[in-house]
């Protein structure tokens, strides 16, 4: 198995470079990036690049959907995705991330060193399936096929949460 990391960089431009295999144990970056941007962090110009990725699960691709949507919202424009892999494109667009994103198939500079969005701090269980339970109700409301895909997960999880409590 790959190393598996969430780079970032920024200058004017915020630039996430996505490495390996992101998947709900490794996304975690990528949710508390999403809520550091909602409280209030001034984000113009927004790069995914996917260039490095092998395999994204669909929480991973919840948590992209939900950063789109906000960054959409914050400033009325897409957020541009870079991707060089057919087989990363096939999926993406199979989940309608072109109607999130731009979708680019050439590699962006880097605008400033990449440090790791890493922060090694423990995670429960429970905050895990939260966090999986989010991305996978954003997807489910990208379209009618994600509904019909992603809902018996959304169910399942919102049972599994519920019997935790």
């Amino acid at each position: 198995m790959s190393k598996s990391e969430i780079l970032y960089a920024h200058n004017g431009t915020h630039i996430i470079k996505l490495v390996g295999d992101i998947r709900l144990h490794t996304s975690k970056p990528l949710n508390d990036f999403y809520n550091h941007f909602l409280k209030g962090t001034k984000i113009e110009d927004l790069i995914i690049d996917t260039t490095e990725v092998e395999g994204i699960d669909s929480t991973g691709l919840g948590l992209l959907a939900q950063l789109a949507i906000a960054f959409m919202n914050h400033t009325n424009k897409k957020a541009a995705l870079v991707c060089v892999s057919k087989s990363i494109y096939r999926i993406l667009t199979a989940v309608h991330f072109d109607e999130l994103f731009l979708i680019v198939n050439k590699p962006e500079t880097p605008v400033g060193a990449l440090e790791s969005l890493a922060k090694h701090e423990e995670e429960s269980e429970t905050e895990m399936a939260q966090r999986a339970l989010e991305a996978h109700r954003i997807l489910a409301s990208l379209s009618d096929a994600n509904k019909k895909e992603f809902q018996p997960v959304v169910e399942f999880l919102e049972k599994e949460l519920k019997g935790k409590s």
